[in-house]
C-alpha cells in the first residue's frame, strides 16, 4: 500500500489537473473502496452463517487487520506529504474523516459480524471444538433442556439473518 500512496502523492505533486483536495479525496475514497470489495470478497457468507464458523472468523480479523492498517498507512503517508511536498500549503486532506468513513463502517460490520460467528461457536455450538456439555445431578436434565433451547432461539434468530434481502457485508 505505500506504493500505491507514493502514486497518489505523484498524482498530486504533478498533475494539472487532477491535484486538488477534492479529486485527491476522491481517489483516497476509491483505493478504500476497492480495499472493502477485496476484503468482501474474502469472507464467505456461508461459512459465516453456520458452514466454518471459525474460518470465517479468521477472515474477519483479517479483513479488519487490512482496513485498519490502509488507513494507518494513509493517514501517516498523508501526514508526510503536508510536511515535505513541493506543495504542502495545497494538502488538505491530512484529517480527513470523509476518505475512512467507509472503513471505519466497514470495519464496525466485521466486528459485528464476528459478534454472530462467537454466538454460534457458544449458543449454536458450530465449530470442531465445540459440543454440548453434559450435566449431571438432580437438575442436569433440566440445564440441557435449557440449553436446547437457547440453541433453538438463536438458530431461529440466525435464520432471519439468513433471510436479509441486502448483502450484510454492505456498508451503505
Amino acid at each position: 500500500m505505500p506504493e500505491v500512496l507514493n502514486c497518489v502523492r505523484m498524482i498530486f505533486e504533478l498533475s494539472n489537473h487532477y491535484n486538488t483536495n477534492e479529486r485527491m479525496r476522491g481517489l483516497m475514497k476509491k483505493i478504500s473502496n476497492q480495499i472493502i470489495s477485496r476484503c468482501t470478497a474474502k469472507i464467505d457468507k456461508e461459512d459465516m452463517l453456520g458452514n466454518d464458523v471459525e474460518k470465517c472468523m479468521a477472515d474477519l480479523d483479517e479483513s479488519i487487520e487490512c482496513c485498519q492498517k490502509w488507513k494507518e498507512i494513509s493517514q501517516h503517508k498523508m501526514h508526510m506529504i503536508k510536511e515535505k511536498s513541493i506543495r504542502a500549503d495545497e494538502w488538505d486532506l491530512e484529517s480527513d474523516e470523509v476518505i475512512f468513513a467507509e472503513i471505519d463502517a466497514f470495519i464496525q460490520r466485521c466486528r459485528d459480524l464476528k459478534e454472530i460467528c462467537e454466538g454460534q461457536l457458544q449458543f449454536a455450538l458450530r465449530g470442531d471444538s465445540c459440543e454440548m456439555p453434559k450435566f449431571g445431578g438432580t437438575k442436569g436434565k433440566e440445564y440441557t433442556i435449557s440449553l436446547n433451547d437457547l440453541r433453538r432461539r438463536f438458530d431461529e434468530s440466525l435464520e432471519a439473518i439468513k433471510g436479509l434481502k441486502y448483502d450484510i457485508l454492505d456498508v451503505k
